[in-house]
């Protein structure tokens, strides 16, 4: 069973801004923690999930104030696999997660149609609306 607690955090505990971002990728994701809230921040895929045959998301940022907990995976355009990446990642990591509250996001390179399919917009209602799908860079305020 995977605890984070056995990990590195790749922040400092009220960094005031967090940057998920693959090497070479133009896909970003920042997080702006204006009221320097407890964070955390992780690499899932090829840090804490190593295992090459689980599908898993790239990051997870845990503003531990607040119990929020932020899937991030950032792609190409396979929206589909995206989805499919950050819930099995929830899944794995759900144990942990108690009563933190699940906000997916997806941050995407290129423009596709796949944003508009029922696959993604039913994924998108299951999260009662903490789920955000964006092409290029996605800044918010946590």
């Amino acid at each position: 069973m995977i605890q984070l607690e056995n990990y590195e955090s790749q922040c400092q505990p009220e960094q005031p801004k967090i940057v998920s971002q693959d090497k070479g990728s133009s896909c970003k994701h920042t997080a702006e923690n204006d009221e320097r809230c407890a964070v955390r921040h992780y690499q899932i895929d090829g840090n804490v999930i190593n295992d090459s045959t689980t599908q898993k998301c790239d990051f997870l940022l845990l503003n531990d104030t607040k119990c929020h907990a932020y899937f991030i995976e950032l792609k190409g355009k396979a929206i589909a696999h995206a989805i499919g990446q950050v819930d099995n990642t929830i899944k794995v990591l759900a144990h942990m997660l108690g009563n933190y509250e699940i906000r997916p996001r997806i941050i995407y390179k290129s423009k596709t149609q796949s944003i508009k399919d029922s696959k993604v917009i039913s994924w998108q209602k299951r999260h009662h609306g903490r789920a955000k799908i964006k092409q290029g860079q996605l800044t918010e305020k946590i």
